[in-house]
């Protein structure tokens, strides 16, 4: 496989200034990846903290999706900030190779990656990197759309594109469509919105004072330790108690 061949990479740039993206593509150059550069969406007055960014991100998929001539290509959308490590362009390759496999059976690969739902290690994709099953991956900043599955965002509603349905969950598609690669490959050289949000005590307020001891990487390999083995044996102690008062309640009939 040739990976300019099959995937078509876009990096969304801000249309009030375009440095970032620029840097982000000559980084992408230095890993082999070819990038282009679409534009992202301007923030308005009335608009809420995310709307820009899911604009934008619409938008990139908008604008590839109109390009027939990339009809037989996937999807690789990348934030402005994003940085890859040096092997990447191998890694995604070696991900895409099996996905395509049973080119049906997967949605979005998701480069950048922190789950916040069970997750399950699928295949070796050589040395320690795996690609894994993600239910809910919950990062936008690098992901792949499958070609046959891009249409499912663009006929619905621009204004159904958010949260939850947004890049970061893609809950428009199947939970067992969804996978991503571990560790992580794709980091950002700005401190994602969550986290700047958690640092002030916005958001998850107690955390507030262990955020700046952690980098993405850290949380990359903490809630994936989570995805792993907490959140499926809780699923696992739900159904085994569901099945004990089942049978309870059978006995008293």
């Amino acid at each position: 496989m040739s990976f300019d061949n099959k995937i078509y990479t876009c990096v969304i740039s801000n249309p009030s200034n375009n440095t970032f993206a620029k840097e982000t593509i000559a980084r992408c150059k230095e890993v082999g990846i070819v990038a282009h550069e679409v534009d992202g969406s301007p923030r308005y007055h009335e608009d809420l903290q995310n709307a820009p960014v899911e604009r934008a991100h619409l938008r990139a998929i908008s604008h590839f999706c109109r390009k027939k001539e990339l009809r037989n290509f996937h999807l690789f959308v990348i934030e402005d900030d994003c940085e890859f490590v040096p092997a990447a362009k191998q890694i995604i390759e070696n991900a895409i190779i099996k996905l395509d496999r049973k080119p049906y059976s997967w949605a979005s690969l998701h480069v950048g990656h922190i789950p916040v739902g069970p997750a399950f290690p699928v295949s070796s994709l050589g040395g320690t990197s795996m690609l894994i099953w993600s239910s809910i991956p919950f990062t936008g900043h690098a992901y792949i759309i499958n070609r046959h599955y891009v249409s499912v965002i663009t006929n619905v509603a621009a204004h159904k594109f958010k949260r939850p349905y947004s890049q970061e969950g893609f809950c428009q598609y199947s939970l067992f469509k969804k996978f991503a690669i571990q560790p992580v490959i794709a980091t950002q050289n700005r401190r994602p919105k969550e986290l700047v949000d958690i640092d002030s005590g916005k958001l998850a307020w107690p955390l507030c004072y262990l955020t700046p001891l952690f980098e993405f990487s850290d949380w990359n390999h903490f809630f994936c330790l989570i995805g792993f083995v907490f959140i499926p044996l809780v699923f696992m102690l739900f159904i085994l108690i569901s099945k004990k008062i089942l049978k309870l309640t059978q006995k008293n009939i």
